[in-house]
């Protein structure tokens, strides 16, 4: 009596008896000298996938079948699969995940930071209208009008059962026209004191940030560009993919830098700026304003009285009329009660006031 076992589906012969026929290495006999033989595969492949036969020739064959259904953990295809896209704002694009094992796998997308976002189905009659999700299953995504916001890491993530899921990371980003935003377009500040001026850029792909600044004292119509000194501090800082904050601070605000200044941002996909007009504004820099004044006249041999003390004596020399005006009023009421006890008095007061109020005129 002989025993073999055999492929069922193309009746290879494995084993027949205690021998090994096959040349797959993986494959053993054993017996243990009683009524069982047993058929033994080692570290179980794909290909061993199917259903195998114990086959007892006798006079009348005897046979039992058995099946193997091997179970492979999910694999993603990653020359199939999407890489990292980029997509110009308000596009439809689409991901694509290819995953392999058995079963066959389920793909599903979602966001890295688990916001939401809009897909749709492309069909043959323009598919079905936009939707927000948060969960995405199928091999394919269809984005829909891409905005900003939505640029981001994209997971694909393949499951079947079989530990373990796996997944990969599609990065989505977004081109679009450069924006600045100015907070105050019109900042005031004493004359000696620190002054900031912020704008907020967004931006991709990564701009270049700088200042421009165009004098209120200056006799030149062109701007000229602002770099860090030891009165100027430029710097900007990255809050997201998209989004900078451009801040300008300088140290001691002077006459000189009385004028416009323009953030401006550019990248490939063109040029925006915003502009922030700085002016001087009362403080406690009276006394600086007028030492500045004092050392040009000097220089240049001219005599010149600032503004705030020709307002302070003009107020002086008003006060003084007043008084005088006033003085001479009291006089006057005090003369004309007296004026009736003596006629000849009042006469000549009558004709010597007209000669009084022309010589004070005239002084």
């Amino acid at each position: 009596m002989q025993i073999g076992w055999l492929k069922a589906e193309d009746q290879t012969v494995l084993t027949l008896h205690k021998r090994v026929i096959t040349h797959n290495p993986r494959v053993r006999v054993a017996h243990d000298e009683q009524r069982a033989w047993t058929l033994r595969i080692a570290s179980v492949q794909e290909e061993d996938r199917g259903c195998y036969m114990c086959q007892i020739n006798t006079d009348v064959m005897k046979k039992q079948i058995g099946c193997i259904d091997v179970l492979v953990p999910p694999d993603i295809d990653s020359v199939a699969t999407s890489s990292d896209v980029v997509v110009a704002e308000n596009h439809n694009v689409t991901l694509t995940c290819k995953a392999s094992g058995l079963p066959q796998p389920t793909v599903s997308w979602k966001r890295e930071d688990e916001n939401s976002f809009v897909v749709f189905k492309e069909g043959r009659y323009r598919g079905s209208p936009p939707k927000k999700v948060s969960v995405y299953e199928g091999e394919k995504m269809s984005l829909f009008r891409v905005r900003r916001k939505d640029m981001g890491a994209f997971m694909c993530i393949a499951k079947n059962g079989v530990p373990p899921s796996v997944g990969k990371r599609i990065m989505l980003k977004v081109n679009f026209f450069p924006t600045v935003k100015v907070a105050t377009e019109l900042v005031g500040c004493p004359i000696g004191e620190p002054v900031v001026v912020k704008c907020n850029v967004e931006a991709h792909p990564k701009p270049i940030l700088y200042w421009m600044r165009k004098r209120e004292r200056s006799n030149h119509h062109s701007r000229e560009m602002l770099i860090s000194n030891e009165n100027f501090a430029a710097d900007e800082r990255q809050k997201s993919d998209y989004e900078y904050e451009m801040t300008l601070r300088i140290r001691s605000f002077d006459l000189e830098d009385i004028g416009v200044y323009s953030c401006i941002a550019t990248n490939s996909m063109g040029r925006h700026e915003g502009a922030v007009r700085l002016y001087r504004i009362p403080g406690n820099d009276h006394n600086n304003y007028e030492i500045e004044v004092t050392s040009r006249s000097t220089s240049t041999s001219v005599s010149m009285t600032s503004t705030l003390s020709d307002k302070r004596n003009e107020s002086k020399r008003k006060r003084k009329r007043k008084r005088a005006k006033n003085e001479r009023m009291k006089n006057d009421q005090e003369f004309f009660k007296g004026s009736s006890s003596s006629p000849q008095l009042a006469f000549k007061y009558i004709i010597c006031l007209p000669l009084l109020i022309i010589i004070t005129a005239l002084f």
